[in-house]
């Protein structure tokens, strides 16, 4: 599992158990594991040299020492409600940025926001990043969200068309009740965001996350460029991550929806990795 306590304090190297066993096993480069983990995290085409690494011959599922240290390195656990010093109680009102993904990506952080909502955390102004990208992946095109977007506008959505769509669903609100920023890049949402709404360099920001996906950690990195003094002393920007179970089958596998499919753990890994050695910047 990850560290429950202050991230500021740790090697970053030492964050993720198991990462020096998955590099060995899949034979891949220490000083480029972007490269050798793939770039893209949703499809394991995008990471080839895992394939050939493991010498997998077509199977989507690693063998089980494999799936025990992917499991192991806590990134698919649930993380609780806390900052990057440490756990905390949400008390007093956030302003809430939800950056886009995935279809159940999105899905799922607007999901985490609710599920915090409901025990009381007070929702002060709420931010929708979203990027321009269609959502036609293959783990998209079947999703309902897509297809109800579909049914009633004739066109597939683009995440920024898709994201207020879900919030509005799950959450239950209106167009009035958030602002959303769109552009091509997170890091060009979040420089957009910090422009129109300065005082948030001085206020309480929750991030909800989902399991493989650090964007809490990256959305605090791009707040911490636009504001000198954001977040310096980890307590102001507040994140927590759903779990995801790991598939451990060809039929699980086959199942995003429920299951986290193992060869995309890695391109996760890797970004965590990154948000974690960028921490302290």
């Amino acid at each position: 599992m990850l560290p429950t306590g202050n991230w500021l304090e740790i090697n970053a190297n030492l964050m993720i158990p198991g990462l020096w066993d998955l590099i060995v096993l899949t034979r891949a480069n220490p000083a480029n594991l972007f490269e050798s983990w793939g770039k893209q995290p949703v499809f394991e085409k995008n990471a080839p040299a895992i394939v050939a690494g493991l010498k997998l011959d077509g199977s989507v599922v690693p063998p089980a020492d494999v799936l025990a240290l992917l499991q192991g390195t806590g990134i698919l656990d649930p993380i609780p409600f806390r900052s990057v010093s440490g756990a905390r109680v949400p008390s007093g009102e956030y302003d809430v940025i939800i950056a886009s993904g995935t279809v159940a990506w999105s899905a799922r952080r607007v999901t985490e926001l609710k599920c915090w909502v409901d025990v009381g955390l007070k929702l002060g102004r709420l931010f929708l990043l979203a990027g321009n990208r269609q959502c036609n992946s293959s783990t998209e095109v079947d999703n309902p969200y897509v297809k109800e977007y579909q049914a009633k506008h004739g066109v597939t959505p683009t995440e920024e068309q898709i994201l207020p769509w879900i919030a509005m669903d799950i959450l239950g609100i209106s167009h009035e009740d958030f602002t959303l920023i769109s552009d091509s890049t997170l890091n060009n949402n979040i420089m957009a965001l910090a422009q129109m709404y300065p005082d948030l360099e001085r206020g309480m920001v929750y991030v909800p996350g989902n399991a493989n996906a650090m964007i809490p950690l990256q959305v605090r990195r791009g707040l911490r460029t636009a504001f000198s003094g954001f977040d310096q002393n980890g307590e102001q920007l507040c994140f927590s991550q759903d779990g995801f179970p790991l598939a451990t089958t060809p039929e699980q596998a086959a199942d995003t929806v429920h299951y986290q499919r193992p060869l995309t753990v890695f391109a996760g890994l890797v970004r965590s990795l990154n948000e974690f050695h960028n921490l302290n910047s």
